[in-house]
């Protein structure tokens, strides 16, 4: 994952790893998530309209996390039209 979100270890990347708390089945669990660094949003904000789309690799990524895990399937909509690719 950090590969895919642009987290390095130095800070310079896009996203950083970050630890947070989520409940699952009624019991506190750490997970990882990704945050977003101030060097990768100026990157972000430079970029032209087109260049900040989410590609369809990465779209693919979320539709089998969301399998793999079985989200809801709100959460597939969501995938779809924010996508315009997913079925």
């Amino acid at each position: 994952m950090d590969t895919i979100e642009g987290a390095r270890y130095d800070g310079s990347g896009n996203y950083e790893r970050a630890v947070i708390t989520v409940r699952l089945n009624g019991a506190d669990v750490d997970a990882i998530s990704y945050v977003g660094t101030v060097a990768g949003r100026a990157r972000f904000l430079g970029k032209g309209t087109e260049e900040r789309r989410v590609s369809a690799e990465y779209f693919q990524y979320l539709k089998k996390g969301a399998q793999r895990f079985s989200f809801p399937e709100s959460y597939h909509t969501y995938l779809r039209l924010k996508a315009g690719i997913l079925s």
